[in-house]
């Protein structure tokens, strides 16, 4: 199947493209959560985004990823199932980040980048779904903004 998807995300306005989008959209999705434990015994997810925030928040600083990977590690914010972690944070951090123009990119910005490799929280993050990445890549297309 992804196969296929990769083939067809290159075509533009192709309803196969969009089913394709979807679905690597929500494979990313469910790798991207990770069940903790909180106080009242109770499950909560908590995405790499999410756990990136917090920490940025309890920091107070610019952080460089390879800190933020350190620091949800040691609060215990989420559980890496990769060998290639940190590179996952840094590519999650620059997907929701203020002024990368990337092809993956979120359209809801969480942090923005100071200096050439320091990240900062901003104060209005709002959430994102697969509903609001596929709309966007939607407005790329009308608006002929589509990346190779």
């Amino acid at each position: 199947m992804s196969s296929i998807c990769y083939k067809n995300l290159r075509s533009s306005h192709n309803p196969v493209r969009i089913l394709c989008y979807l679905f690597l959209q929500f494979i990313k999705e469910l790798t991207s959560h990770s069940i903790l434990k909180i106080e009242n015994g109770n499950d909560a997810v908590m995405t790499i985004k999410e756990a990136a925030l917090e920490v940025m928040k309890r920091h107070d600083r610019p952080m460089t990823s390879r800190e933020v990977y350190d620091a949800i590690i040691n609060a215990g914010l989420y559980e890496f199932h990769s060998t290639a972690a940190p590179h996952i944070v840094q590519i999650q951090i620059r997907r929701y980040c203020e002024g990368l123009n990337l092809q993956d990119a979120s359209p809801n910005k969480c942090f923005a980048l100071v200096g050439n490799d320091r990240y900062v929280p901003l104060t209005k993050c709002a959430s994102s779904s697969i509903d609001d990445d596929l709309l966007e890549l939607i407005r790329r297309n009308d608006l002929g903004d589509q990346h190779p």
